[in-house]
């Protein structure tokens, strides 16, 4: 019996066409809320940035990739960056001239834009961050959003990290977390806190950051437009984001 979903936002619940959550997801989550199954966000954005989603009442967000956990507005679970990284990706993003996005509880900064920067975050419909030192931020850090390549992440960034890890979800950009983080780690947060086994769950997902949950869960279903990496590591494709895939999902398994 499924007691608990966890969904990604971009490309899952949220398409890139349109920018919000659907009416039809509304619904659906409506009616998993009223046969008692609680509803959950698992993404790599954080809180600040979850605009997209009508301000709908879930009942709890992992927020960038499991570094930060909340049980309705109040924090579950919280893992800042170590302060070596931190140095050490300023430097580097210093540097070599790399725009870099990063993260705290409620709030963002950013040292640079470009133009594909600009692009990526009108493609995600968020308001850029203005442009601001991070050499010395005195808050915690959850998250760095670093745009480069695969070739310059392997050659500028991941020798010189110690406790850090990155996931891709878009091949403009890397989000870098503490090591050991992941949505899965964030759903066993939120699991434990409720007494819900992991085979009660269910998650949704398309992104790399979405394998570990999918892994994790009980049911683990990936969307049409995900990668075929992606979908290897799930237990069920259903349709698209734009064709209601989340939706179609659930009435496959009976939970509609």
């Amino acid at each position: 019996m499924v007691k608990a979903v966890f969904f990604d936002i971009d490309g899952t619940l949220v398409s890139f066409r349109d920018h919000i959550m659907s009416e039809e997801s509304v619904r659906t989550l409506d009616a998993l809320k009223r046969k008692g199954i609680k509803v959950f966000i698992a993404s790599g954005r954080p809180k600040i940035f979850m605009n997209n989603l009508r301000d709908y009442p879930f009942d709890g967000y992992i927020c960038m990739n499991g570094a930060l956990v909340y049980v309705g507005d109040k924090v579950l679970f919280h893992h800042p960056a170590d302060s070596d990284d931190i140095k050490t990706v300023a430097r580097i993003a210093g540097e070599h001239d790399i725009p870099c996005a990063v993260y705290f509880r409620d709030g963002v900064k950013m040292n640079r834009h470009t133009d594909l920067t600009l692009e990526i975050f009108r493609e995600l419909a968020i308001d850029p961050p203005a442009e601001s030192d991070i050499s010395v931020i005195e808050e915690d850090i959850y998250q760095y959003n670093l745009f480069l390549d695969e070739k310059k992440e392997a050659e500028l960034l991941t020798p010189y990290l110690k406790n850090m890890v990155s996931t891709r979800w878009h091949p403009a950009f890397i989000d870098l977390i503490p090591k050991s983080l992941s949505k899965a780690e964030g759903i066993a947060k939120v699991i434990d806190h409720y007494g819900i086994t992991r085979e009660e769950t269910m998650a949704f997902g398309d992104g790399g950051n979405d394998i570990e949950m999918l892994e994790y869960a009980g049911v683990g279903i990936a969307m049409d437009n995900a990668s075929d990496i992606v979908k290897s590591y799930s237990d069920y494709v259903t349709l698209s984001v734009d064709d209601e895939g989340v939706t179609a999902a659930l009435r496959h398994f009976g939970l509609l």
